[in-house]
């Protein structure tokens, strides 16, 4: 479990995602209190998402980031009630299967 959704606030770095995933995780995650930011410099974790080069999450490791896949914070999502709690499924980020 990531445990990032339990965080009140984070500067999350997403990588690996389409433009219009990417979107909806940011306003996902911004609602929940963290800030989304473009710089691995700036962040404090990174969100791997479908697309994620291993490369780039293996530095951010070293770096000494936390990296937390897109499909764990689904299975939070999921385990939590966050979904049942959320009105629009629109709201929701989830990918696709």
């Amino acid at each position: 479990m990531s445990s990032l959704l339990l965080k009140s606030s984070a500067a999350i770095c997403l990588r690996g995602f389409t433009a219009a995933e990417q979107e909806k995780a940011s306003k996902f995650l911004s609602s929940r209190g963290h800030r989304v930011v473009r710089s691995l410099n700036a962040a404090q974790c990174v969100v791997a998402g479908p697309d994620a080069d291993n490369s780039l999450l293996e530095s951010s490791r070293v770096q000494g980031l936390k990296v937390v896949t897109w499909n764990a914070i689904q299975e939070e999502i999921r385990d939590s009630g966050v979904l049942a709690a959320m009105a629009a499924g629109d709201d929701v980020p989830l990918a696709e299967e």
